[in-house]
């Protein structure tokens, strides 16, 4: 009973992914949008594509969440910033 529970999980997961998964191809944009969450990959990929020179600006949103208030004392958007940063984003361009 429980296999076949997790089975049609991963189908309407699938359902789901594939509706928003794009297949876009990447053009350069305004600026990039970095939603606040606890992947700080958020904040990797933001940086990357800031300097493959996408955008000029990153945006990052989130504040301390469920989870990340017991993670960090700063904010989604915080740490993300301090993680572009790192990765070689100016911070005036954050």
């Amino acid at each position: 009973m429980m296999i076949e529970k997790n089975i049609e999980d991963l189908k309407l997961i699938q359902v789901l992914w594939n509706y928003m998964k794009m297949n876009q191809r990447l053009k350069p944009s305004d600026c990039i949008i970095g939603l606040g969450t606890m992947d700080t990959n958020v904040a990797k990929v933001a940086s990357k594509l800031y300097l493959d020179g996408y955008a000029e600006k990153i945006i990052f949103s989130g504040g301390l969440g469920k989870i990340t208030y017991k993670l960090w004392n700063v904010t989604e958007a915080e740490k993300f910033k301090e993680i572009a940063i790192k990765n070689g984003v100016p911070k005036e361009r954050i």
